[in-house]
């Protein structure tokens, strides 16, 4: 006997689409009317698949975020270590100083951060850095974790459309070895016209400037329900992070 497939079906009627709960078992199709779109049975049917979804989504994530953070430990200083040979083990890591990653940790510790107040979105970041949004504090851990010095908030030059200078604050700012910038922004109220207008600007003034999308200018957006695409944000950190490394 072949299993039971029950999916949801939408055709067009007199009056808009009609939707249908259809089965279907050994060759037997039966179809039963549930409604329009606004029909309660619909609109449950719609909401326990968009669960569904939700959870596949993180699991993924989830089982991202776990290869990633093995990937770090492998990648450690004490792993790459071990897996010397025995005479060079005896150089041991405490001998070695980068010094051009320590000159971009300090590089990360001093400069002028935003002074612009907190709404209440703000929440804190894994050191207790102060973060204006979970978005923002998902970045701030994973950059945090993966090793890369970065400044929060800070302030950045860029070219309007009339060609003057501005000040503008991206959400994370990273200099990598070879001296170039790498920028960060993840957008979390792209619903609100004001909000997106006034981000639409910003990455236009970061383009104009020369900063490439996908190349050194980074941007992620919360989605529609307020969820937040974390395999997205742990694949891009993987790519910043050669970027980062690429001269060194």
């Amino acid at each position: 006997q072949s299993p039971l497939e029950v999916y949801l079906e939408r055709r067009q009627g007199k009056k808009g689409y009609l939707y249908y709960l259809t089965t279907t078992r050994n060759g037997k199709r039966h179809r039963k009317a549930l409604g329009g779109s606004n029909a309660k049975p619909v609109r449950q049917i719609v909401k326990q698949k968009f669960k569904e979804q939700k959870i596949e989504v993180l699991q993924s994530n989830n089982q991202v975020l776990e290869e990633t953070l093995e990937r770090l430990q492998d990648d450690s200083a004490w792993s790459i270590n071990a897996g010397l040979p025995k005479p060079i083990r005896m150089f041991t890591i405490e001998d070695y100083v980068d010094d051009r990653l320590e000159e971009l940790k300090q590089w990360a510790r001093e400069y002028k951060r935003n002074t612009a107040d907190f709404d209440n979105r703000a929440t804190y970041a894994c050191d207790g850095t102060r973060v204006r949004s979970k978005g923002e504090a998902l970045w701030y851990n994973m950059l945090y974790y993966a090793g890369i010095p970065f400044r929060y908030d800070s302030p950045l030059t860029v070219i309007d459309e009339w060609g003057n200078e501005k000040t503008v604050y991206p959400d994370f700012l990273i200099q990598c070895y070879n001296g170039s910038f790498i920028i960060i922004e993840h957008f979390g109220g792209l619903l609100k016209p004001s909000y997106s207008s006034k981000q639409i600007t910003k990455i236009r003034d970061y383009l104009r400037s020369g900063y490439v999308l996908g190349d050194n200018f980074f941007v992620t957006s919360d989605d529609a329900e307020g969820g937040i695409n974390t395999e997205m944000i742990a694949r891009t950190i993987c790519q910043i992070e050669e970027l980062f490394y690429r001269s060194a």
